[in-house]
């Protein structure tokens, strides 16, 4: 692995690191005698696992969270604990300070979600958005046909036909989906504290590539209005050409 100059010691295999968001930090897990470990800008982790996990650091870059597995049982280091899970579903959410966790997991024939040692009910699909800058756990559950999305355990919007393309900031203050409604039409849903309810766009025939801006509360995104193909900023539309780009802040 070369990284800024620097060369590590030769291992059979070696996986792409991962930046901390401040960019001063990095990790990448490493293969070497039949076994997995991990190496950092500064550490060495011989984790003696058959099979590396995940890795990924705190919003304000404090903090290195990593699992790996043996065997089936997958062991996840979060600060100074060791969290053993089996069958979990889908990638490690944390919060700014990386004091709390979350991730799906199988019961059965539903998904439940584990926010930070707590198991949600069962429903028929979870999508999880990530936390807020309170604490609480935004996601989206599927009960039958109809979705809601949830902040711990309470929801907060109201019921949709689908739900996709889910975004929120680093920060936990934004939060942003594309949701389908009874009537086939779709529309971007915007959760932010500056709003006393989660607002709601205007309604399109299809709606794509939807982006948040890092801080502020400010969302894009390609829409179709019958035949006109559209770039939302906000409540600005704007025409464009048949094969505009997507929006990018």
């Amino acid at each position: 692995l070369h990284i800024n100059g620097n060369e590590s010691d030769v291992f059979s295999n070696v996986y792409p690191p991962v930046f901390s968001p401040d960019g001063n930090k990095w990790a990448a897990f490493f293969e070497h005698n039949g076994f997995w470990g991990l190496m950092t800008n500064d550490s060495i982790y011989e984790l003696m696992a058959n099979k590396p996990g995940e890795v990924l650091f705190s919003g304000n870059s404090e903090k290195l969270i990593f699992s790996y597995f043996s065997g089936s049982l997958e062991t996840i280091i979060f600060g100074d604990k060791k969290i053993e899970v089996t069958n979990r579903a889908g990638k490690l959410f944390i919060d700014y300070s990386g004091s709390r966790y979350a991730f799906l997991g199988y019961r059965g024939s539903n998904f439940v979600l584990n926010i930070n040692g707590y198991e949600t009910s069962g429903y028929d699909d979870i999508k999880p958005i990530g936390y807020w800058k309170d604490g609480k756990f935004i996601y989206a559950v599927r009960n039958g046909n109809l979705w809601q999305v949830y902040k711990d355990n309470k929801h907060i919007t109201e019921s949709y036909y689908s739900i996709y393309e889910q975004k929120i900031n680093i920060f936990g203050t934004v939060a942003t989906f594309i949701a389908k409604t009874g009537n086939g039409k779709n529309v971007v849903v915007t959760l932010s504290d500056e709003y006393y309810e989660p607002l709601v766009g205007a309604y399109y025939d299809s709606i794509i590539d939807l982006v948040l801006h890092p801080y502020e509360t400010m969302v894009a995104y390609r829409a179709i209005d019958r035949t006109n193909q559209l770039i939302i900023f906000n409540n600005t539309v704007y025409s464009c050409e048949r094969n505009c780009g997507s929006p990018k802040f």
